[in-house]
């Protein structure tokens, strides 16, 4: 059977459009694969690379955060909402420190979460391995920046998991 270049050129062009339609564009880096949140919901005390709270070190990281999974809706359905904790593991009562874009969120291609805390000129994004140590999830941050360069390796991170108490909620 002889089938014509037009038809060969539709039926690629459908199975182009048909491959992009299941993409899903969330995550910072574009195409991310869905993955649902399960059982990365949690509190998570956030250390550099020397071991201090994150907010010592990364700009507009804190020292906790509570990754809730509630959808985040600017970022489709592969981004959830996030919550910045104090030292105690309280909502941050701070308002600045609410401002700006902050989600997590996962990439099953790399098997990673995308902890993203952003003013929405400069910010921090945590990339952590889903594959737990006991409570411990590790990974790196990177920081971005209004003003050059624009992006920039802050080094390892460490994310332990602990109880959320109703302080956090």
């Amino acid at each position: 059977m002889v089938i014509g270049s037009r038809r060969i050129g539709v039926i690629g062009l459908a199975t182009l459009l048909a491959g992009l339609g299941g993409a899903t564009y969330g995550a910072p880096g574009g195409h991310r694969a869905v993955v649902l949140p399960g059982d990365m919901t949690g509190c998570y005390s956030l250390y550099d690379e020397r071991g201090r709270p994150a907010s010592e070190s990364l700009y507009f990281a804190p020292p906790k955060v509570r990754l809730d999974p509630t959808p985040y809706p600017v970022r489709g359905d592969s981004a959830w909402r996030l919550a910045k904790l104090d030292r105690d593991g309280r909502d941050d009562a701070d308002p600045r420190s609410h401002r700006g874009t902050q989600y997590w969120a996962a990439d099953s291609l790399t098997d990673s979460i995308h902890v993203v805390f952003h003013t929405n000129f400069s910010g921090s994004e945590l990339i952590l391995s889903r594959r737990l140590d006991g409570d411990t999830l590790r990974g790196r941050a990177m920081e971005e920046w209004d003003n050059g360069p624009s992006t920039n390796q802050a080094g390892a991170v460490t994310a332990i998991r602990y109880p959320c108490g109703p302080e956090a909620s």
